[in-house]
């Protein structure tokens, strides 16, 4: 977090925070690792924990910079490191919490924030982006389809999730007040969603 990042953020207008702000694989003087940045103004403290480390805050301690940011450079890190955050508050209380700019995280009950690499995803909508800036949007109609995505519709726990390799993903159960029902996965959900509110004329959801 430069001058200027810390600036923009603190007067709201740093609209590519998220390229700061979270963990990100980089490289720092030729060693490879993960930089990590919260913002935490009221925090004693802020640690790192992990497997990294035993999940024990005392070996990663992160640096205060000015604006209440805290920063960490941790090496020999990677994409698919398990990570969460000891805050310690002015009273002196220690809470160990998930990334706010984590960019994934593990599946319930597990509440871990994930590093991941970022920029890998391949676009595949260019020929409607083409069609919507050739349009002008004040003069569409929009009707919105508004939904709980983890309440509107599950699967069986019996009917697991196929990987592209065929192996069946571990399920998530939906609640506990419907026994043997999962959570379907947003690929389950987009095949399934996207045909309902377009066969109903909704142009948002």
């Amino acid at each position: 977090m430069g001058e200027l990042d810390r600036h923009l953020f603190a007067e709201g207008n740093h609209h590519h925070i998220w390229r700061r702000l979270g963990a990100h694989p980089c490289e720092r003087s030729g060693v490879p690792g993960v930089q990590f940045a919260l913002w935490a103004p009221n925090a004693r403290s802020v640690a790192l924990l992990g497997d990294f480390n035993n999940w024990d805050g005392r070996h990663h301690p992160m640096q205060q910079r000015l604006g209440g940011i805290w920063e960490l450079f941790i090496p020999g890190l990677a994409v698919g490191t398990v990570y969460k955050y000891e805050v310690r508050s002015p009273e002196g209380h220690c809470y160990q919490k998930a990334d706010p700019y984590g960019f994934q995280h593990e599946i319930r009950p597990q509440t871990g924030s994930v590093v991941s690499q970022l920029g890998n995803f391949r676009w595949s909508d260019q020929a409607w982006v083409e069609q919507r800036d050739s349009r002008d949007p004040l003069d569409q109609p929009i009707s919105v389809y508004e939904l709980h995505l983890g309440s509107w519709m599950h699967g069986s726990i019996d009917e697991p999730f196929l990987e592209a390799d065929g192996t069946p993903r571990q399920p998530v159960a939906a609640a506990d007040l419907k026994p043997g029902a999962r959570l379907l996965t947003y690929a389950e959900l987009a095949d399934r969603l996207i045909p309902y509110v377009v066969a109903r004329g909704f142009t948002h959801i």
